[in-house]
């Protein structure tokens, strides 16, 4: 009966998608008479199971459909449920707040009584947003790069933090960058998303890059254990990270789930913020295609050098 469930309840089953569709589709609200000269466009998320940088990529491309549109766009995070709510919070904290402002300084609670709502197509894919396509074209890298430092202001504390780390780890060396994506991923292997490569393969890149480009040390950020006990051992000294909870083989389970069981979502989520930041700040940077190099690349100003891996997709 479980199965029988769970299957009518996959986003492949063509009742429960119409249903999906009809529920997330955008709609026109008006709450009031206020700000009568504005339009104002809700980012919502139909699906909550996921990782922050997933959120950013996606809220990018619907804060870049809203600005094109001539609308202020308002993230909401608060509305639906996902991994950094508790229930009792949902409708009460937008979680979205936890980590960035909002892209115009408009909060949900500054439009309660306005007349021009939009709230946002929920459905992931309908808008255009960060993906593989930016590691290859120039142009698209740019739009994104530009939006990004427009619009998702980090939190300022978390800025202060990353700071701290960059002048603590990085100040006056030259760094080669890693992201490297851990087992929940590749075991998985996700459907449609990109192959990850191996750590024969990141290690190849990563000898290459140290030796071309002069590097002094390696800055690695993963949330696997395995990985960084791998890295450690080859790389010794020339190794830097920080220092973050990690977690070993989690089989079929995606990270944010064990996370969400395991430990303090907001935590793990805000330390790999930082991480990624730093990432954004190193001389040159080598990484897998997945949401957070979508990201880095977005927030980095630019790299001397860079290669993302693009190994396809999985089946």
């Amino acid at each position: 009966m479980y199965k029988i469930l769970k299957k009518l309840a996959s986003f492949d089953n063509p009742i429960h998608r119409r249903y999906i569709m009809y529920k997330w589709r955008m709609k026109k609200k008006s709450y009031g008479s206020e700000n009568s000269d504005k339009c104002f466009y809700i980012v919502r998320r139909s699906s909550g199971n996921t990782g922050l940088f997933s959120y950013v990529c996606t809220n990018m491309g619907q804060v870049a459909y809203a600005l094109e549109e001539g609308f202020i766009p308002i993230i909401d995070m608060q509305n639906n449920a996902n991994i950094y709510l508790h229930e009792e919070e949902i409708g009460v904290k937008n979680a979205w707040e936890l980590f960035f402002e909002q892209p115009c300084g408009f909060r949900l609670c500054d439009i309660s009584r306005s007349k021009n709502i939009i709230l946002g197509n929920g459905i992931i894919g309908d808008v255009p947003y960060p993906s593989m396509k930016m590691i290859k074209d120039e142009a698209e890298l740019m739009k994104w790069r530009t939006l990004f430092h427009g619009y998702l202001q980090i939190k300022d504390e978390i800025v202060s933090e990353i700071e701290a780390k960059q002048q603590e780890l990085l100040a006056g060396k030259r760094i080669l960058g890693v992201l490297c994506r851990g087992t929940d991923y590749t075991n998985v292997r996700p459907s449609r998303h990109p192959v990850q490569p191996t750590l024969t393969q990141i290690f190849e890149k990563v000898d290459e890059v140290l030796e071309n480009q002069k590097c002094d040390i390696i800055y690695l950020a993963t949330e696997d254990e395995d990985v960084y006990q791998a890295f450690l051992l080859r790389y010794q000294e020339k190794l830097v990270t920080m220092q973050t909870q990690r977690y070993r083989n989690t089989g079929a389970t995606n990270i944010n789930e064990f996370i969400v069981k395991n430990s303090n979502i907001y935590q793990n989520s805000r330390d790999y913020l930082v991480s990624i930041a730093l990432l954004s700040r190193c001389n040159c940077l080598v990484a897998g295609c997945t949401s957070g190099t979508y990201a880095v690349l977005a927030m980095s100003k630019g790299y001397e050098y860079q290669y993302v891996f693009d190994l396809g997709v999985y089946e």
